[in-house]
């Protein structure tokens, strides 16, 4: 049947997409490290939930020449002073230094002389939409991962 798969196919997909996880690591490490523009190198991941980007976040976190800032626009949705997630969410008062503003001024100006590059993930729904791009911090590398729902 077309679309179906054993569980041994399943597993060799699965597989193969933690080998390109390990290629993608191991390409911005080498970057990091070895690129003329190593110092000015910084990389964001945008991601959806249950993408497993915590994880790939987490490979490359154990780079210890890499900063890396876990959801700072997640913080600034559910937390922050301008917080705009349902009040479901929310886990008391505001949290100070989480306007959009301050996220985007804080992933721009951090500076980090020691580590040869600066890594940040995210959830994209968590930007609020098409009116709050101009807090897209710039200097980055935009990425995007976005997991295929038949992988299981």
């Amino acid at each position: 049947m077309l679309g179906s798969y054993s569980p041994v196919d399943r597993r060799e997909k699965r597989l193969s997409v933690a080998s390109r996880w390990t290629f993608i690591v191991h390409r911005v490490t080498m970057a990091a490290r070895y690129c003329d523009i190593a110092p000015s190198l910084r990389v964001a991941l945008w991601a959806h939930g249950r993408s497993r980007s915590t994880a790939f976040e987490l490979a490359i976190a154990g780079e210890p020449s890499i900063k890396v800032f876990h959801e700072q626009f997640v913080m600034a949705y559910c937390e922050g002073e301008e917080r705009k997630c349902p009040e479901d969410y929310s886990r008391g008062p505001p949290v100070p230094g989480y306007t959009y503003q301050e996220v985007k001024d804080r992933l721009e100006k951090t500076s980090c002389p020691e580590k040869s590059a600066i890594f940040m993930k995210d959830n994209a729904g968590c930007l609020g939409g098409r009116k709050n791009y101009k807090y897209l911090p710039t200097g980055y590398i935009h990425t995007f991962l976005i997991r295929d729902p038949n992988l299981g």
